[in-house]
């Protein structure tokens, strides 16, 4: 089974390292990913950080919501294996450039900031800026007619909506769940993929709950989609015999 496309890290490589921290970003890269997905969330005193919930319950333990907290407190959160949350610009600075890095924004007041970090590092070329809010990808296009945005989508009639926003502010992207082609058949899952490579769009899936570690389905699928950003980059790359 041949996979074109590149292998993402998920929040990094979550089923070996607390999500969304450098730790993990790093390990997904040594371990064959071709480069991380991550979510950001701005905090009060407007820092753009790296947390997939606006809580930090589930991943600290502790609740904070994050856009009524400082980042001082935000920095005394543990994570585990010695990680912390993480600013946009600790893992601009930690990973190398060259990586594809998927930028989830959450959070639309967070666009300005992350986009100024990201010019200020000089990560434009390696960014992909994705979100399932379509008024952030709005905003990053009046910012910059360059930028590489990306749709997350959790339906049909979204991944509809998909090209049309294509149309109007040309997407990178369309990002779909894996299971997608189980909820609305292979047939019309292989008919929008042709329609959204016939517009310029890649397609991209991503690692559900009910997927995340059973690569069998995208062995299915690895001839429809361009980009898989994954939980376990080794057991997919395993699966599909990926080499590093």
């Amino acid at each position: 089974m041949a996979l074109k496309h590149v292998i993402i890290g998920h929040r990094g490589f979550p089923a070996k390292y607390p999500e969304n921290t450098i730790a993990g970003f790093l390990g997904a890269i040594l371990h064959g990913a071709h480069g991380v997905e991550l979510d950001v969330w701005l905090t009060q005193d407007e820092v753009p950080v790296v947390i997939h919930d606006r809580s930090t319950r589930r991943v600290a333990g502790v609740e904070l919501d994050v856009k009524n907290a400082t980042i001082e407190e935000i920095r005394r959160l543990y994570l585990g294996m010695g990680q912390g949350i993480p600013t946009l610009e600790d893992v601009y600075r930690a990973v190398p450039e060259g990586y594809r890095l998927y930028v989830e924004v959450k959070d639309i007041d967070a666009v300005h900031k992350v986009y100024e970090a990201t010019v200020k590092h000089k990560r434009v070329s390696d960014v992909v800026f994705l979100s399932f809010i379509r008024d952030v990808l709005v905003e990053f296009r009046k910012l910059d007619p360059g930028l590489r945005l990306a749709l997350n989508v959790a339906s049909l009639e979204e991944a509809r909506e998909a090209l049309k926003l294509h149309r109007n502010i040309k997407l990178y992207s369309v990002n779909l769940p894996v299971v997608a082609p189980l909820v609305i058949g292979f047939n019309v899952f292989r008919e929008y993929v042709r329609e959204a490579r016939e517009l310029g769009l890649r397609v991209v899936v991503w690692d559900t709950e009910e997927y995340k570690y059973d690569y069998s389905l995208y062995g299915e699928i690895a001839s429809l989609i361009d980009e898989a950003i994954v939980n376990d980059p080794v057991r997919i790359r395993n699966y599909l015999e990926i080499k590093p």
